[in-house]
């Protein structure tokens, strides 16, 4: 409610707690919205928006290690208010102040609306990321090389006359996923090779005509999923082995016709949840033993016909749960308690007639 002059003290009340009163201040918004004293004063202590208008109120810094306070305040205990404080004042600021503040935490460079060079470059070297906010006037080679130094993917913000060999180089090297913000006339092999040497996901971006053995083997021995982005004709049978050693469920991008034995065991061996993901013909009682032994929940995917009470026991030990998937016929009171030592969680699972027992 805003203070009507023409209006007499008893006729105003606070919008705080709805009483009238003399001892009226402005809360400080643009809207000049009054309230009592007590009330508005109580209102700051938690929150620094006017309780009518929500517009965020300036906090008066007397110091610079006021500042600084509210910014160690706002990292120790995350809050957002005192960083906010800082925010809304830091256009009244002195220069000095402002190039301080940004020493203390680049974040703040945002904020700032008469950013000049020195600030711009105060808060690339320690933030290669606040190059997003320098203006275009403001940004040369030497800033934007600078920028690329501290975080590659600043490239994305790197004006694309300024985009040379040298610093798309220097980009991926430094954050694999900068390749995205490379021109395309300046993508060639070495620079897909070094991206994907910084980031193994990369090879997901580089085009089909660009992959190569080499190119496609880098990526996999590190990183197994990144099977699924090799070309169908590429994959062999050592590459397979590769990405499975890393990665069993790698095993979804291997070719029907490279399933081996052999590879199968590699992939359930890793993860038991794979056998999902091996043919018929290679599913026996001794991998689906050593599924279940990896991985307790396997034994869902375990045909009816193939559950043993050692398959069962052998996933009940590993995973409580798994007692949803044991045929009642073999719950045995051994082996529900068994399932209940993992997790007690698994009475739900336990047949009636064996639950007062378990419980007991």
């Amino acid at each position: 409610m805003a203070l009507n002059l023409s209006e007499s003290p008893e006729d105003i009340k606070c919008c705080i707690c709805w009483q009238d009163g003399l001892d009226f201040i402005e809360s400080g918004c643009p809207s000049k919205h009054t309230f009592h004293r007590a009330c508005i004063e109580a209102w700051f202590e938690n929150i620094r928006t006017c309780p009518l208008c929500n517009q965020r109120i300036k906090f008066e810094f007397k110091s610079l290690s006021e500042v600084f306070e509210f910014l160690d305040k706002s990292d120790e205990s995350d809050d957002h208010e005192k960083f906010m404080d800082v925010v809304s004042s830091i256009n009244d600021f002195p220069l000095d102040w402002k190039i301080e503040c940004l020493r203390k935490d680049s974040g703040l460079f945002e904020y700032i609306e008469d950013k000049t060079p020195e600030l711009c470059r105060l808060a690339v070297e320690n933030d290669g990321y606040a190059l997003k906010y320098v203006p275009q006037e403001m940004k040369t080679p030497e800033l934007c090389r600078l920028a690329v130094e501290n975080y590659g993917y600043a490239l994305k913000y790197v004006p694309e006359h300024m985009k040379t060999p040298e610093l798309c180089r220097l980009a991926v090297e430094n954050y694999g996923l900068a390749l995205k913000s490379v021109p395309e006339k300046l993508k060639t092999s070495e620079i897909y090779r070094l991206a994907v040497i910084s980031n193994l996901e990369v090879l997901k971006y580089v085009p089909q005509e660009m992959k190569t053995p080499e190119l496609c083997r880098l990526a996999v021995e590190n990183y197994g999923y990144a099977l699924k982005y090799v070309p169908e004709h590429m994959k062999t049978p050592e590459l397979c082995r590769l990405a499975l050693k890393n990665y069993g469920f790698a095993l979804i991008y291997v070719p029907e016709e490279l399933k081996t034995p052999e590879l199968c065991r590699l992939a359930v061996k890793k993860n038991g949840k794979t056998i999902q993901y091996v043919p018929k013909i290679h599913k026996t009682l001794k991998l689906f033993s050593l599924a279940v032994k990896k991985d307790g929940h396997a034994l869902y995917y375990v045909p009816e016909e193939l559950k043993t009470s050692q398959i069962c026991r052998l996933a009940v030990a590993h995973y409580g749960l798994a007692l949803e998937f044991v045929p009642d016929r073999l719950k045995t009171p051994k082996m529900c308690r068994l399932a209940m030592k993992k997790n007690s969680d698994a009475i739900q699972y336990v047949p009636e007639h064996l639950r007062n027992e378990m419980i007991s």
